[in-house]
């Protein structure tokens, strides 16, 4: 090789070092040439991770190389489709929009995407008489076909015996009573010892509706309120509308004013003198604020009673997330007390039933059509909603363990317990 051309690949190859060391260098801190802007720009990363693992994960219909957990680097700013898929799971979809020098997570508010199951397993069946849910949805209480009476702790999936035998699960009161309970060991003895509380055959056909968590028991006869933690009924205030148990506290109603019953002190303070005149109303209690829907509208108690929406038919507070959920017969909403923001999860045609909000996995369970379905909160680009069953049986209900994982259709005849996940 001659002198002269060594000399010019010599050259060549500085050159080329010179060109390629800065675009190494900058490729190495996140740097890269945009073909549509013709500029070099800061790209961003996407971080996908699923319950369960071992996901595949598509990028505008691209397969990645790596299943979830994964993380994709030097991606370019701007929109990208992100498809997550798994055998023998339903998929998921978004749409985002990556930005410079930023990390996307594809799940929002949590460290993974839930997906469930195309096709539920069905683990456990009881046959039952009867079956009542808690107010938190905790706890299931049923009559087996021998009138034996045991529980389903829906956190653990514990099933515990409560003794006894009982022709009534709880105290069949009267038609249309609301009764609320929590604590099934305690209340299940409450009603089994005494199932009248002491009432009147005449005060029971008046009750509109009883509540009771195991350390105290009120129930609402006529317009009257009374404390039934005693052996006989105790009037705690009269003409009452409405009332909510909160632990040791009771609030209630009593025309224009909202009151607070300390029941282990009898302490009662005024509240607010300012609730809207109603007909029908209801109290729902949750992160230090107390709620109202009156005449199917929505308040909020702040300084004075403010309104958030109508109609609303009824509405559950979170106490994880600390939203609470409303809803009519075509609408889910949550409202965000932090920051006084309401947004629409759900509007459907057709009835929804029996809303349930599990911020475990981000996704709000609800009846339509005869199904239970899940729809996600995550409100970017689109909510992805899923059908988890269709085999739900005539008037029957569902709760959803708090992890999500596990599913319980209920009526007076049959329990099923479902892996959704």
């Amino acid at each position: 090789m001659r002198l002269k051309t060594r000399f010019s690949l010599i050259g060549v190859g500085i050159v080329l070092f010179l060109i390629a060391t800065p675009l190494l260098v900058l490729y190495a801190r996140g740097f890269k040439f945009d073909f549509n802007t013709r500029q070099i720009v800061k790209t961003g990363a996407l971080v996908v991770k699923t319950e369960p693992t071992k996901a595949d994960v598509f990028l505008n219909d691209k397969k990645q190389a790596d299943p979830t957990p994964s993380t994709i680097r030097f991606l370019l700013p701007g929109d990208y489709t992100v498809r997550v898929e798994k055998s023998d799971y339903q998929p998921w979809t978004k749409r985002f929009s990556l930005r410079s020098q930023l990390v996307t997570w594809a799940a929002a508010d949590r460290d993974t995407i839930t997906l469930f199951y195309d096709q539920i397993k069905l683990s456990k069946s009881w046959n039952v008489l009867q079956a009542s849910i808690s107010k938190l949805g905790d706890e299931i209480v049923f009559l087996d076909e021998n009138q034996k009476a045991s529980s389903i702790n829906t956190v653990s999936g514990d099933v515990t015996s409560l003794g006894g035998i009982a022709k009534n699960l709880l105290a069949q009161i009267g038609p249309g009573t609301s009764v609320v309970w929590q604590n099934s060991s305690q209340v299940f003895e409450l009603f089994q010892s005494r199932s009248k509380w002491g009432l009147t055959d005449k005060q029971i056909t008046q009750i509109q509706k009883a509540e009771t968590n195991g350390n105290h028991s009120v129930a609402l006869v006529g317009t009257d309120l009374l404390s039934l933690d005693n052996a006989s009924p105790v009037v705690l205030a009269k003409s009452v509308n409405t009332f909510t148990l909160d632990g040791n506290n009771l609030w209630y109603t009593q025309g224009l004013q909202l009151k607070q019953l300390n029941l282990n002190t009898d302490a009662t303070q005024i509240i607010s003198s300012s609730v809207p005149a109603s007909v029908t109303s209801q109290l729902i209690r949750g992160n230090n604020q107390i709620y109202a829907i009156l005449d199917q509208n929505l308040y909020v108690l702040n300084d004075s009673f403010e309104k958030i929406y109508g109609p609303v038919n009824s509405a559950n507070f979170d106490p994880i997330s600390k939203q609470l959920m409303f809803t009519n017969s075509n609408e889910i909403w949550l409202y965000d007390s932090s920051n006084k923001t309401t947004q629409l999860i759900l509007r459907s045609s057709s009835e929804i039933k029996n809303p349930s909000l599990n911020w475990a996995t981000g996704y709000i369970f609800f009846q339509n059509e005869n199904k239970i379905k899940a729809i996600e909160v995550d409100g970017r680009d689109h909510r992805n909603i899923y059908t988890i069953t269709d085999d739900i049986g005539i008037g029957s209900s569902f709760a959803v363990s708090a992890d999500g994982k596990t599913l319980y259709t209920f009526n007076n005849s049959l329990i099923n317990q479902y892996e959704i996940r």
